[in-house]
């Protein structure tokens, strides 16, 4: 079966930005970047990877899906964050989509 050059989009998902994610972790950046270094791969090992170019997207269960590449051998990479059983962060996945829909 080949390898998969681009990630499957599920139209339910919202996309929202980097610093919108920061907001969801109340300005957690270790917990970010631990996010961005601790993810799925399938073809590689490479010590200090990091996922680059990504995609930040809400699901409809309020989890967070990182959609991007691995540095390491430049395939497709992705981290799913189950944050949707916790009601803190729930409370701010709800501000940060309602503000998207004002503007």
């Amino acid at each position: 079966m080949p390898k998969r050059n681009e990630h499957r989009r599920n139209p339910e998902d919202v996309e929202i930005t980097r610093f919108e994610l920061l907001r969801i972790f109340d300005g957690d950046a270790a917990a970010v970047e631990l996010f961005e270094r601790n993810y799925f791969c399938g073809t590689c090992d490479t010590p200090n990877r990091r996922l680059v170019n990504y995609r930040v997207m809400v699901t409809k269960l309020n989890d967070i899906a990182l959609q991007g590449t691995c540095n390491g051998c430049h395939t497709i990479a992705a981290r799913y964050i189950e944050t949707g059983e916790d009601p803190e962060k729930v409370k701010r996945i709800w501000a940060v989509l309602r503000e998207r829909k004002k503007v």
